[in-house]
């Protein structure tokens, strides 16, 4: 998490509304993250006029390719 997240830096966290950052900086904390240098600035959905265009881009930063396992549940 170190890479994408540096703990001796700030760090400025924004997505489409803000929720998903909400989300991740409750995941920073368990992780010991310095929470006085984690920002969320909001949702990138805010900035909706012309203006704010060559700011915000819907392109992908970084890929990752995830597996998942579930073991041990059963159907209700």
């Amino acid at each position: 998490m170190n890479v994408l997240f540096p703990k001796d830096q700030t760090i400025f966290l924004m997505c489409q509304s803000g929720g998903r950052v909400a989300n991740l900086m409750k995941i920073l904390n368990a992780y010991g993250y310095d929470m006085t240098k984690i920002y969320n600035v909001g949702g990138m959905g805010q900035y909706t006029d012309a203006a704010f265009a060559p700011h915000t881009t819907d392109t992908i930063e970084f890929k990752a390719e995830v597996t998942y396992s579930f073991e041990g549940l059963t159907k209700n």
